[in-house]
């Protein structure tokens, strides 16, 4: 028999962990604005993912877990082609011309366009008051966050933010 051991997560490693995620992802648009007008778009994001891809490797590596399975690697080709550079490259590129605000703001409309492009899950998700207040207050809330910098960035005097 074995019993599993249930831990809990302190809260202090909780708010470490959530002030990563704002600070990291929050950043991110930010970053890719700045370093888009000093480094071609496309050698940029490679790079970027480049050294994402090292650390992970060097991660597994460390925790001695094997690095080249085959299957793996096919899906995580194909993953890293669509959403890397396909999904990311172009806002990577679109953040030439657009204040990073705005491309946060066009980026966390994406769990909306997955509920309303998920046909067959459209009366589950719908229906769902989960679903639809997390969709309403999340969006909402960038909205909220990026407001000022976006109608700034619209307007003829405004400026990429």
């Amino acid at each position: 028999m074995s019993a599993t051991i249930k831990k809990e997560a302190s809260t202090l490693m909780v708010i470490i962990a959530f002030a990563t995620v704002y600070l990291v992802w929050g950043s991110t648009y930010f970053f890719i604005q700045k370093a888009v007008h000093d480094i071609p778009p496309f050698i940029m994001g490679g790079i970027r993912f480049l050294m994402a891809g090292l650390l992970l490797m060097a991660w597994r590596s460390y925790k001695k877990e094997k690095l080249w399975n085959i299957q793996q690697v096919k899906a995580a080709a194909i993953s890293g082609v669509l959403l890397l550079f396909i999904g990311n490259g172009a806002v990577i590129w679109a953040e030439q011309n657009l204040a990073s605000s705005l491309v946060a703001m066009l980026v966390s409309a994406a769990p909306i366009w997955f509920v309303l492009l998920d046909k067959p899950r459209w009366h589950e998700n719908l229906h769902s008051r989960e679903i639809i207040v997390g969709l309403i207050v999340g969006f909402a809330g960038v909205i909220l966050l990026f407001s000022e910098r976006v109608s700034a960035a619209l307007s003829a005097s405004g400026g990429m933010i």
